[in-house]
């Protein structure tokens, strides 16, 4: 059923591009091919053409009629627009293969005067397809080369979507300082553009590096913004978003009450939205506070909520973070070993998610619990692991607390 809906809309792609008289064109040999087809298909063994196959040559060859017939009635740039807005659809329903090749096509054209925001958009798209693999390098060197065409063909719109992704992209692998720089351009196309949506984007992520590197008066400037921005539009779930984050800002900034006020902010909007994603992730900075006022079992009750969320979720790295969360307290129960087993348990979801933020916090946590337990030996080697991890994103206010408390005379 999908697939048939995929098709349904590139053929609706297709005839808003071509115009009269493509749709009953594309009709007609849709038909004749799958006439075709079945007289075919009477004569193969089901176990020599299996239906799953049937089904894939019934799609691709439908594909193919479309873009023939389309590229019958337009050429040039025009047949690579719909090149890209049908990759585009292809990218929405999880056809890579079949958007790789379509803009790869759009960027094999020789480089002319009126393409470069049809190369940018293909290279920008393609960009898209390697983040969602995880191909970081691969995803990195297409937004790089979209950059570079869009920036002229003045396409700002466009460009300034590009620089917010690349921006991502450079948090994913820890270059933080690039990812800043990424942002902060792409903000200023942005305004200039009026691009609600897209500011609404890029103050979240601004935010969100601004706090990791410590910066967290910045941080609470973007988060504002955002929530300027976002006025009264009707999108409670980042209405929600938004709050949680200014709450963690907050924390992070030691100011506790008003940390606790703005979650509390976003769990309202988060149940108004039925997001439980997000109460799950205010549950859990609510327990660490908690924590920090030393009401350990108030602590505790929050973070099993959050648990509760996250394992019905399948979310590991929030169950990650709970059970790093719940050594924490048996540490400061003085429950040693218990301790040791949630923190363990917690670096090794992180180990296998390669979460750099979270594995540092994690060792950091370890450290001091090693400490505690007078093992010094072993807790200056999980400081060291830490400032590993917080050195590869640039986390410079936790650099410099690991780097203080391993100078500490405890060790």
């Amino acid at each position: 059923m999908a697939t048939e809906t995929f098709t349904a809309d590139v053929l609706k792609i297709a005839s808003k591009a071509c115009g009269r008289g493509f749709s009953r064109k594309v009709t007609k040999l849709l038909k004749s091919n799958e006439t075709g087809l079945r007289e075919t298909w009477r004569t193969i063994l089901p176990t020599d053409l299996t239906k799953n196959d049937r089904s894939n040559l019934t799609i691709d060859t439908k594909f193919e009629i479309i873009l023939s017939v389309s590229q019958e009635q337009l050429s040039g740039d025009s047949y690579d627009a719909l090149l890209l807005a049908i990759a585009e659809a292809s990218i929405a329903a999880n056809q890579f293969d079949r958007a790789m090749n379509l803009l790869d096509e759009i960027k094999s054209r020789p480089d002319s005067e009126t393409n470069k925001s049809l190369k940018g958009s293909a290279s920008r798209f393609l960009g898209e397809i390697f983040a969602k693999q995880a191909n970081w390098s691969r995803a990195l060197e297409e937004f790089n080369t979209a950059e570079s065409y869009l920036r002229d063909s003045g396409d700002t719109k466009a460009l300034s979507a590009t620089l917010n992704t690349l921006g991502i992209l450079y948090a994913e692998t820890g270059r933080l300082s690039n990812a800043l720089e990424s942002f902060e351009s792409s903000k200023k196309l942005a305004v200039a553009n009026k691009d609600r949506e897209l500011l609404l984007k890029i103050y979240m992520n601004l935010g969100n590096i601004l706090n990791i590197r410590g910066d967290h008066d910045s941080a609470l400037e973007s988060y504002n913004s955002a929530l300027k921005t976002l006025g009264n539009m009707n999108n409670d779930p980042l209405r929600a978003l938004i709050h949680h984050n200014i709450g963690i800002a907050y924390k992070n900034k030691g100011n506790l009450e008003a940390a606790e006020r703005k979650l509390d902010d976003g769990l309202r909007f988060s149940e108004r939205a039925g997001d439980e994603r997000i109460a799950g992730l205010s549950y859990l900075e609510k327990a660490e506070i908690y924590h920090k006022k030393n009401e350990i079992d108030e602590s505790v009750l929050l973070a099993t909520k959050a648990f509760k969320i996250f394992s019905e979720m399948k979310d590991r790295l929030g169950v990650a973070e709970v059970y790093k969360l719940m050594g924490m307290n048996h540490k400061k129960n003085g429950r040693f070993d218990l301790a040791e087993v949630y923190l363990g348990n917690s670096l090794r979801i992180n180990e296998r998610h390669d979460n750099s933020l979270n594995k540092g916090e994690t060792h950091l946590e370890i450290a001091r619990l090693h400490r505690e337990t007078k093992d010094a030996e072993q807790a200056e080697v999980d400081y060291g692991k830490a400032l590993e991890c917080f050195t590869s994103i640039e986390a410079q206010q936790k650099i410099a607390m690991v780097a203080k408390e391993m100078s500490a005379k405890a060790l």
